[in-house]
Formats: C-alpha cells, structure tokens, sequence
C-alpha cells in the first residue's frame, strides 16, 4: 500500500512536469514577443550569444588573452537578431584603445548614398574630447561654448535658433537650418573655423568601466535599418588603425532595443501567430 508521503510525492511530481514546461514556454514566448517593449543581448565572446554573432570577418578580429579580442582590422562587423520590430537600439561598447583618435559605429540602411550604406556614430574622438571650450552635458548631448555663455543645455535650446556660429555634429534634435558639420580628416589635423562658436553634439566622452575598460553608449533610431533575414548589421570603425601603434580591444558587447509596450489585444494577436508559426 502506498503511503501518504509517496502519494504527495508522487502528485508533486507530476505537478512538476506539467507546469515546468509550460513556465518555460511562457518565458521563450514572453522573451521572444518583448511584451514589455524590450530586449536585451549581452556578448562577452567568452560564450556565444543568442543574439549577436561574433565579429567578421574573422581574419579582422584575433582572441585576446584574458577578455574580449583585438581587431587588427577595420571594418568589422556584427549582426543583431530581430525577434520583431522594434523602434530604436541602443548599443553599450566596452572597449580599450590606443592611439586613435576616431572609432565609429556604424547601423547598415536603406540609404545607399554614402559611407557603404552606413550609418556612423562617434563613440570616440578625440578631437572634442580635447576641445579646450567650455562644455556642458545633458542626458543625450553635449554642448561645446567658445565662450561661456550657457550655465544649462535647457537654456541653450530655447535660444537656439537665435545664436551666430553654431555647429552641428551627429545631433539629429537639431531643427533649424544650420551648418552640419562632419569630421572627414582625422580629428588630431582638424581644427573649428573661426566663426564657429557653439557646438552641440550627441557625442560624449565616454566614460570608464571595470578594469580600465571604455564604455560607450550609443543610440541609433532603426527607422531606416536594412533588416536582412530579420537580423541588424552593425560595423566597428577605426580609420588610423592601420597605424603601427594603433591598437582596438574589443570587451563586451550589449544590445537593448526598444519599442512601446504591447496592448493586451497585441499580445493575443502575436500568442496565436508565434504559437501558429513554431508549432
């Protein structure tokens, strides 16, 4: 005769393996829909990511002793997978470098204009972090003063369209008709023109993380993203480290990408088509 602590035994069992494969499920679906409107990949290239590939080409990248690995040359790149549509990336960099002064990364688009049909963000320059003016911070930009006029960004922006000698890089809040200013020559032979008074920037200086690793933080809108097999294409720049000296360590790679938050018809909708197109 079976005892009652079998019995129990056994029901939990049971319990166990009705629930647990449906909690998984749950979680693969709720993971893959981003029902909260994100997701994240993290890649540390200790293991691979369910997210994003390692860098290629391969022959540009070699494994570094310890953490991450050395690009030897540029440009690499990554791809991002796409679970759905998503409205912006943000892209966190952990990095070290020596003498460079410019390291972009770049979001592949539709537009096939210029830069191989890349879009290139700054995550180092050298250039402006140098840039001897007066300097003010917000959450996304960075305001450069040739002479100290501005003691906040909020205040600097509602004068905007009223001040002489203003400059623009890689700032695309910017709404009046102004000059665009893009760095071609390498930031240590450049230099601002005379009549250049402020500038405003998304770029800024990126800050320090664990073992004198450089993160940086950059935002692309993916409104224009070529989406190719519902993956993104990133590429790492850096145009000088063909130099003797030059050197990239590349140590972590974090993606988020975002987007609203689904309704809870929204979500019914896409329950039934992912469990429609995977089972």
């Amino acid at each position: 005769m079976v005892s009652r602590s079998v019995k129990k035994i056994i029901l939990i069992g049971k319990i166990i393996v009705i629930v647990l494969p449906a909690v998984l499920l749950f979680w693969l679906i709720k993971k893959d829909l981003a029902l909260d409107g994100s997701v994240e990949f993290n890649y540390d290239f200790n293991r691979l990511s369910a997210g994003i590939t390692e860098l290629f080409p391969a022959d540009r990248v070699v494994k570094n002793e310890g953490r991450g690995v050395r690009v030897v040359a540029e440009p690499v790149y990554f791809e991002v997978r796409l679970p759905q549509t998503f409205e912006t990336a943000k892209i966190e960099l952990t990095y070290q470098s020596s003498d460079l002064s410019l390291l972009q990364l770049g979001l592949r688009t539709l537009h096939k204009s210029t830069d191989w049909n890349y879009y290139f963000k700054p995550f180092f320059n050298r250039f402006f972090d140098e840039l001897n003016w007066f300097k003010i911070e917000a959450n996304n930009a960075t305001l450069w003063q040739k002479e100290k006029r501005f003691l906040s960004f909020s205040s600097f922006i509602r004068e905007i369209n009223r001040l002489p000698g203003l400059a623009v890089y890689f700032f695309s809040d910017y709404n009046r008709t102004g000059k665009e200013m893009i760095i071609t020559s390498t930031p240590k032979d450049y230099s601002l023109p005379a009549e250049i008074n402020y500038l405003v920037s998304a770029y800024q200086t990126p800050k320090y993380g664990d073992d004198d690793m450089v993160v940086a933080k950059i935002d692309f809108s993916l409104t224009d993203a070529d989406v190719v097999n519902r993956k993104l294409r990133f590429a790492i720049s850096a145009p000088e480290l063909k130099n003797p000296t030059g050197t990239l360590m590349i140590g972590n790679i974090k993606v988020s990408l975002n987007k609203k938050p689904l309704t809870f018809s929204e979500v019914l909708i896409k329950f039934k088509k992912y469990l429609t197109e995977r089972f």
